[in-house]
């Protein structure tokens, strides 16, 4: 799903239902780590790093084993580069770190992935 946008006929259209599909898959297999990790990697090269970002600040990851996914693809993203997150994201890339390891405080694998973003 993530390459979609890198060859031909690419709209909006399928972009929403790429986003639909990986949403869908997120939700059936929640407890399924690596899947976790695909999917927010595979939503992160559709939409950048924000795609991550807005839901882990937003309360979205709310068990640990989905915030572990998210700040590893987060982690594997290319900072302060304009194909990854750009300069102008950083301030809310560390905002969604720090929240992160707030809300995990006694969770030392949430920690440990945190500070390797």
């Amino acid at each position: 799903l993530s390459s979609l946008g890198r060859g031909g006929a690419w709209e909006e259209v399928y972009s929403k239902s790429a986003v639909a599909a990986l949403e869908r898959t997120m939700c059936k297999h929640e407890s399924d780590e690596c899947v976790l990790y695909w999917a927010l990697w595979a939503v992160q090269q559709l939409n950048g790093a924000r795609a991550l970002v807005v839901p882990m600040r937003g309360g979205t990851f709310a068990s640990p084993s989905a915030m572990i996914a998210a700040l590893q693809s987060l982690g594997a993203v290319s900072l302060g580069q304009s194909d990854g997150a750009s300069a102008e994201d950083m301030p809310a890339v560390i905002d969604a770190v720090v929240h992160a390891m707030q809300m995990f405080a006694e969770r030392y694998d949430v920690i440990y992935k945190a500070a390797f973003v």
